[in-house]
């Protein structure tokens, strides 16, 4: 008995969306290592990844924020002794 094609195209639907998902976590890592790290112009970045200029700004905001509570976070636990 074949599988049912609804089963098959959820299935190869869902292979997709965490194919995009990943794809899509590799290039905010690269913008924001692009402006963050290799300091380049965050326009050119909007330009090359298709993100606005604003969404490549949020995005950098976002990763500096995340590191900076995790700083803190860490901060407390030296503090305690851990």
């Amino acid at each position: 008995m074949s599988e049912d094609p609804v089963v098959r195209a959820a299935r190869a639907y869902k292979r997709a969306q965490d194919t995009a998902n990943a794809r899509r976590t590799d290039l905010v890592e690269a913008v924001v290592h692009a402006v963050l790290v290799d300091h380049r112009r965050q326009s050119e970045v909007a330009r090359l990844s298709g993100y606005t200029r604003e969404h490549v700004r949020r995005l950098c905001r976002e990763h500096l924020d995340t590191i900076e509570a995790y700083e803190e976070a860490h901060a407390d636990d030296e503090q305690a002794g851990h």
